[in-house]
C-alpha cells in the first residue's frame, strides 16, 4: 500500500476512536528506519489500546501487518512499527513528556482532526 493511503488508513481508524492531536511527520532524508511518523493523543490507557487495536485490525484488512507493536499493556504510550511508517500513541501527559515534536519541528508535517 502506498505510504499517503497508509497514513489515511490509520488517521480515520484514530478519528474513529476519538483520538486527537494527530501529526504525521516526514522523516525521509533524516530517518533510516521509517519514512514517515505518526504522533496521536488518547485520553487514557484503555482508548490508547483501542486505538492501536482498531489500526491493527484495519491494516491487516489491507494486508498490512505490524514488524512489532510495544507498549500495549500499559497503554501510556504504544509504538506500532509498519516498516516505513512509525506510529505513536500516546496519553497527553506521556506525549507532552516526552515530546518528540520538539525534535521534529522543523520537518514537514501535517495535522489532522475530526
Amino acid at each position: 500500500m502506498e505510504i499517503e493511503k497508509k497514513i489515511d488508513l490509520v488517521v480515520n481508524s484514530a478519528l474513529d476512536l476519538k483520538a486527537f492531536n494527530i501529526k504525521s511527520y516526514d522523516l525521509r532524508g533524516l530517518s533510516t528506519y521509517a519514512d514517515y511518523a505518526l504522533l496521536i493523543s488518547a485520553s487514557s490507557d484503555r482508548q490508547a489500546k483501542s486505538v492501536s487495536d482498531k489500526i491493527k485490525w484495519d491494516m491487516k484488512q489491507h494486508k498490512e501487518t505490524p514488524l512489532g507493536i510495544e507498549g500495549t499493556q500499559l497503554g501510556e504510550w504504544v509504538l506500532m512499527d509498519y516498516d516505513d511508517l512509525i506510529i505513536h500513541i500516546f496519553q497527553e501527559d506521556k506525549r507532552f513528556h516526552y515530546d518528540l515534536e520538539r525534535f521534529w519541528e522543523k520537518l514537514p508535517h501535517k495535522s489532522y482532526s475530526n
